[in-house]
């Protein structure tokens, strides 16, 4: 029986439940070491470098989960795929767009390691100004993992497109998303059509935080444990929470949100800091902030129609004939031109 057969024998049928270490004991009849790293990989151009670097065959990849683009079956969605590889020096790489981890030999120089590790640092490109990149949480059984997304270009004029008083309000939730040792939560309710997704997109395109956007079919997995840990490998993300009314509404004493938040300001902590902005279409009244008292902080603002000034005035910019006499939230300002009717100011997968 060849190596690769027994090796299939040993894992079993059923990919899911691989454990990389028990791999690594059947190839090199050893305990391995591991080292991990977990930041956005540019999986495209790091296996083509693998390649090159180790001069890789099929044979080297022991390994290959890989998902097709929608839109080209034949061109594999690097974002949604993983591999485990084996490289020379007693070395196996399990690497996702997300996460790589390194196992090696006790007896391997680690010099080695660095090597590889130096191969999987992104080359600096040129930055495309007319996009940006966020992150749409996933759920594979009871495993996490994280989906990337270009979003078009955003850079409004807040001052133009929000009343004044909102300006104070994102002068601090700039401040609080700069503070790498502030947790805490930012709440942006109100009408729908006032700009919260609009802002949300402006706040993207203008940080280098990692955005990590929750979808609502996943709101229930907010206070699973495992969410927690795999949110912790992070450093500097900021979970986005769109149209979350039905977990700021209501009269239950207990719900997903207010779950996350025991997690991370509870036992389980360990120094875990996290940021959650928030949007929904309710008013104040409507709010159960018992389900936001666990949160260290909490950053709120509701937006209004624009005042008559504001709307008129964005109306003269955008050549908007029929003149506005009373207050109106942001759609029904610019929704008279074709450049926002034909686009949704909404996130599109």
């Amino acid at each position: 029986m060849d190596k690769k057969q027994m090796l299939l024998d040993f894992i079993g049928a059923n990919n899911s439940d691989i454990i990389v270490e028990k791999v690594y004991i059947q190839l090199f009849e050893q305990f391995p070491n591991l080292y991990t790293i977990s930041f956005a990989i540019d999986l495209d151009s790091i296996i083509k470098r693998l390649k090159r670097k180790y001069e890789l065959a099929d044979k080297d990849f022991i390994i290959k989960t890989e998902e097709a683009c929608r839109d080209n079956w034949n061109k594999v969605n690097y974002s949604s795929s993983a591999y485990l590889i084996q490289l020379p020096g007693k070395i196996l790489l399990n690497i996702s767009s997300t996460k790589a981890e390194i196992y090696y030999s006790k007896d391997t120089d680690f010099k080695s390691v660095k090597e590889v590790v130096s191969t999987l640092k992104t080359r600096k490109k040129k930055k495309n100004v007319d996009t940006r990149s966020f992150y749409l949480l996933k759920t594979e059984g009871s495993d996490f993992s994280l989906r990337k997304i270009e979003a078009k270009k955003v850079n409004l004029d807040l001052n133009l497109f929000y009343n004044d008083d909102f300006l104070p309000f994102h002068e601090k939730l700039s401040a609080f998303l700069e503070d790498d040792k502030q947790s805490g939560l930012a709440l942006i309710h109100g009408k729908q059509g006032t700009g919260k997704t609009a802002y949300l997109k402006h706040l993207i395109f203008n940080s280098e935080h990692k955005f990590i956007l929750v979808p609502r079919n996943l709101f229930t997995a907010l206070d699973n444990p495992n969410l927690f840990f795999y949110l912790k490998e992070f450093k500097e993300f900021v979970l986005v929470l769109e149209d979350c009314d039905v977990l700021l509404t209501g009269s239950g004493k207990y719900n997903s949100l207010m779950g996350f938040l025991r997690n991370a300001e509870g036992l389980m902590s360990n120094d875990f800091v996290y940021k959650i902005i928030c949007t929904a279409s309710v008013s104040e009244h409507q709010i159960n902030f018992n389900y936001l008292r666990k949160a260290r902080n909490v950053y709120r603002y509701e937006m209004t129609e624009l005042s008559v000034e504001k709307a008129n005035r964005l109306r003269e910019i955008y050549q908007v004939q029929q003149e506005i006499k009373r207050p109106v939230v942001l759609e029904d300002v610019i929704n008279p031109l074709s450049e926002f009717r034909e686009k949704k100011l909404g996130f599109k997968w």
